[in-house]
C-alpha cells in the first residue's frame, strides 16, 4: 500500500472534522491493511528523546494498550447479566420498579425478565444484523 502524504497531512491538520475523526477511530483496522499506527514515513520527521527503536516500540505498545483497554471497557458495560453493565442495568430497572411501588417478589421476576429480554435482543441484533444487512 502506497503512502499518501496528502491524506495523512489532512488527517493531522483537521483532527476534529467528522471524516478525519472517523479515520482516527479506524486506525487499528488500518494496521491489518498494511498501515501502522504512526506511518514510518512520518516517523522520520520526528526527533525521539532516546533510542528510536525503543521509543517507537513503546509508542506502539501504548497505542495498542489504549485500544485494548477501550474495547474491553466497552464490552464490560454491555447490559448483559454477567457483565458490570448488566448489573448496573438490573439495579436501574429495580430502582425504577421500586419507585412504582411494586412488591419485591414481583419486582425480582420483572427485573430478571427485562434483563434477559434485553440480553436476548442484543444477541439477536449482534448475530442477525451481520447476516441480514449484507443481503439487503
Amino acid at each position: 500500500m502506497l503512502f499518501d502524504h496528502k491524506r495523512h497531512l489532512e488527517i493531522l491538520s483537521n483532527p476534529f472534522q467528522p471524516r478525519t475523526f472517523a479515520i482516527y477511530f479506524s486506525l487499528p483496522l488500518l494496521r491489518f491493511q498494511g498501515e501502522v499506527a504512526f506511518p514510518s514515513e512520518l516517523k522520520a520527521a520526528y526527533l525521539t528523546p532516546f533510542n528510536e527503536g525503543v521509543f517507537w516500540f513503546i509508542e506502539d505498545l501504548l497505542y495498542w494498550t489504549f485500544w485494548l483497554n477501550l474495547l474491553i471497557g466497552l464490552t464490560n458495560i454491555l447490559p448483559i447479566a454477567a457483565l458490570d453493565g448488566g448489573q448496573m442495568f438490573n439495579d436501574a430497572v429495580d430502582e425504577v420498579l421500586k419507585r412504582l411501588r411494586i412488591k419485591e417478589a414481583s419486582r425480582k421476576k420483572m427485573v430478571s425478565a427485562i434483563g434477559m429480554s434485553f440480553t436476548l435482543i442484543l444477541l439477536i441484533v449482534l448475530i442477525a444484523v451481520p447476516l441480514i444487512v449484507p443481503r439487503i
